[in-house]
């Protein structure tokens, strides 16, 4: 989530209540904004996969994040060295390590999910560092975890 990222809650906001001069919404429009600045947005647009050349109306809601924005609000890796890396150990670990590192947003912990699976722990050491993790766990198919502290 935006929090775990280093967004203080109370500096995230999403406005509703937009018009935009754009002829494929057709309801609802939004605004995500955060440390005072528009980071995304977007709406409902009926009608748009006709417009497109479908045979097929499709009711859609779609959204996009402006990551210019969304860098110059989030802190900088350097100083967040906190979190966990979750990699999963095996090409069929994934679900397993996609439902770890959901637990461990839902404590309210940084998690950073890797859909690779690392070669060898300097390699994952490597990512858990770029990522600004200070430990990386490699979840089994089975859900059984091993853990490596990186500090």
């Amino acid at each position: 989530s935006a929090v775990a990222e280093g967004i203080a809650e109370a500096d995230l906001q999403v406005d509703l209540g937009l018009t935009r001069d754009i002829a494929y919404y057709t309801g609802m429009v939004f605004d995500v904004t955060a440390g005072g600045q528009t980071v995304g947005g977007g709406g409902r647009y009926d009608g748009l996969t006709r417009a497109l050349g479908s045979d097929v109306d499709v009711p859609s809601l779609g959204f996009a994040y402006n990551v210019d924005a969304l860098s110059a609000v989030i802190p900088p890796v350097e100083s967040r060295r906190d979190g966990v890396l979750v990699a999963p150990n095996g090409p069929d670990a994934g679900a397993a390590a996609a439902r770890y590192a959901a637990e461990t947003r839902a404590d309210g912990s940084k998690a950073v999910l890797s859909f690779e699976v690392p070669a060898d722990i300097p390699t994952l050491q490597k990512w858990a560092e770029s990522a600004g993790c200070s430990e990386a766990v490699v979840v089994n198919a089975d859900g059984t975890v091993g853990t490596r502290d990186l500090s």
